[in-house]
């Protein structure tokens, strides 16, 4: 008896958790390691400080309070798995669209076949298959492993991009990135300009 095909999806974020769908629906011996301690990717919202921003350790996505999809709901389901009937509206919020990935891979029995905390660190092609470094973020260890294949759903969200502003450097006020951004509420009363989101006490 032949020994069965591997895969590795790194993320389980949207794609992520399609993809390690897929795969065992195909009868692979499937594995999704994510980074966060969640799976939702990018619809993670994680806690925020006290100034109303996340710490840079702590930031995995964009989300904050109360955002809402800016695109409509009836666009962004899977085909074989809708947003539930009773929601009636079309732009919803951040945290809906993480419930429905929760339930997605509740409903497809995913979440045993997804190891959280683990960080992949390096892919490598070995002998024909990938070679696949990953760490445990609670134990510090080191682990290899072999697949036959290999999906990259780690997103392009989690690392903000800073766009080169002249004169940013002379700014004495305080600059955050929108991707730590947590709460409208921090910033009541306080002057603000956009490309960087600045206020000052």
């Amino acid at each position: 008896m032949s020994a069965k095909v591997s895969c590795c999806v790194v993320g389980a974020g949207a794609a992520g958790l399609c993809a390690l769908k897929y795969a065992l629906e195909y009868g692979m011996e499937a594995v999704a390691y994510e980074k966060y301690n969640e799976i939702g990717g990018t619809w993670v919202c994680t806690e925020h400080a006290a100034d109303g921003c996340a710490t840079a350790e702590d930031v995995h996505s964009s989300m904050y309070d109360g955002l809402r999809t800016n695109l409509p709901k009836e666009v962004m389901d899977f085909p074989d798995f809708k947003f539930p009937t009773n929601m009636r509206e079309s732009y919803i919020l951040a945290s809906d669209v993480l419930k429905y990935f929760q339930s997605y891979a509740e409903h497809f029995k995913l979440l045993p076949h997804i190891k959280l905390r683990q960080e992949v660190v390096r892919v490598r092609p070995l002998h024909g298959k990938w070679e696949v470094l990953t760490l445990d973020l609670q134990s510090n260890i080191y682990t290899t492993q072999q697949f036959d294949y290999i999906f990259i759903c780690n997103g392009r969200y989690a690392t903000p991009s800073y766009p080169r502003t002249p004169g940013i450097d002379l700014f004495k006020g305080h600059k955050i990135h929108s991707h730590v951004f947590r709460r409208a509420e921090t910033f009541k009363g306080e002057s603000l300009c956009r490309h960087y989101l600045f206020f000052h006490s």
